[in-house]
């Protein structure tokens, strides 16, 4: 349980990354779409799924349980001992210590998929940004910190609000501004109205970094990240050095990229990559998307032939699949699965050496791999496969 613990740890961390900004659509499902919704993290030992009745259905060591009725989005890593639901008439309700549901806070547009019973911030309808936390859930009570709020930060305790205005708070003091005319906004980093690009670390004011950017890589901040310019020149930094001309005419970034280690895609569609003091080289063309966590050692990409080519210890790309239909946003060259164009789910552990785990597939939850996960047929039926070394999936009654 604890290596599982581990991997999720990680593996929330690198969705929180790739996408989640606000959570009124909660990236729960990693490929496709369908009447059921799979809490992310969720695998047969343990997990939630919302059933096609607006039921959410929790399970623990074989044992299930409807845990609430009219549920809308559950959240990343909710389990029958702890998790947290928006309801259909935008209420959130959490759960802790497998104690029943209770309410937490009313009329919510946004909350952080970070959240649970005893801590967590929410948007309400009104724009108002409530925030809670306790030693236990019963003392964690939400209290209104700041107005006029357009979103939650998805790593860091900070907030825009309506005047585009960046404010952070830390160990329960009061928000103060740490940025103002704010265009943009990721983990550490800023970006403002005048294309400057400001980071901070700890309790330091905000340091500018680089000027006219386009945009940082989402989970920078002032020790180490990377940032494309108005002029699509790459720059990263790391050890809070300053930042390096890495690349120029990139498009992508691999997530969790800086000046040590990292890919990108130019606008010729080539993947260029840097690490072991090695500047950038390319490793393979025709790329339609480069997958999280790649760097010159290893890593794995979809090229527009439909492939997911990788490589492994500083040998050349291989081809490991095709006939990609879908694959998964957070799958690296360690862990995934993809979805091809029969519907067939594969995925894989370790080593990239897909295996089939489910046929006629719809939709599979986040993080899952080879050894542990959950996935929804085109029936469906949930299927969960893992715990005990078991890799054969084994369907989850979730009927009303």
């Amino acid at each position: 349980m604890i290596k599982r613990g581990f991997k999720f740890l990680v593996g929330i961390t690198l969705l929180m990354s790739l996408a989640l900004t606000s959570c009124n659509h909660i990236v729960n499902s990693a490929i496709g779409e369908a009447n059921i919704q799979i809490s992310a993290g969720s695998f047969i030992d343990s997990g939630c799924v919302i059933n096609t009745n607006a039921d959410l259905l929790c399970w623990a060591d074989g044992n299930l349980e409807k845990v609430f009725m009219g549920a809308g989005q559950v959240l990343p890593a909710s389990n029958l001992q702890n998790g947290c639901v928006l309801t259909t008439d935008d209420n959130l309700w959490c759960w802790d210590e497998g104690e029943p549901a209770k309410e937490v806070i009313k009329n919510i547009q946004q909350v952080w998929t970070g959240s649970h019973a005893r801590g967590g911030c929410a948007i309400s309808l009104s724009d108002d940004l409530w925030c809670w936390m306790g030693r236990t859930s019963s003392n964690a009570r939400p209290e209104k910190i700041l107005d006029d709020v357009k979103r939650v930060m998805v790593l860091s305790a900070c907030a825009t609000n309506a005047d585009n205005q960046l404010w952070c708070w830390r160990d329960g003091q009061s928000p103060s501004k740490q940025v103002s005319a704010l265009s943009n906004i990721e983990e550490g980093c800023a970006v403002n109205l005048t294309d400057s690009l400001l980071c901070w670390y700890g309790n330091n004011p905000p340091k500018e970094r680089l000027s006219d950017v386009e945009m940082s890589l989402l989970g920078s901040n002032i020790n180490e990240g990377c940032a494309i310019k108005l002029d699509g020149v790459l720059w990263c930094w790391s050890y809070g050095e300053f930042p390096e001309l890495i690349l120029q005419n990139v498009k992508q970034i691999s997530s969790l990229s800086h000046a040590r280690n990292g890919c990108a895609l130019n606008e010729n569609d080539e993947l260029l990559c840097w690490g072991n003091d090695e500047g950038p080289k390319e490793i393979i063309q025709n790329i339609s998307q480069v997958l999280p966590e790649s760097d010159l050692i290893d890593g794995c990409v979809l090229n527009k032939n439909d492939e997911v080519w990788c490589w492994d210890n500083s040998s050349p790309p291989e081809m490991v699949f095709d006939g990609v239909k879908e694959i998964s946003s957070v799958s690296t060259a360690r862990n995934g699965c993809v979805l091809d164009k029969g519907d067939i789910l594969w995925c894989w552990k370790g080593s990239v050496s897909p295996e089939p785990i489910l046929k006629d597939t719809k939709q599979v939850s986040l993080f899952s791999d080879v050894d542990d996960g959950c996935a929804v047929s085109k029936k469906d039926e949930l299927w969960c496969w893992g715990g005990h070394d078991n890799r054969s999936p084994e369907r989850i009654s979730i009927d009303a």
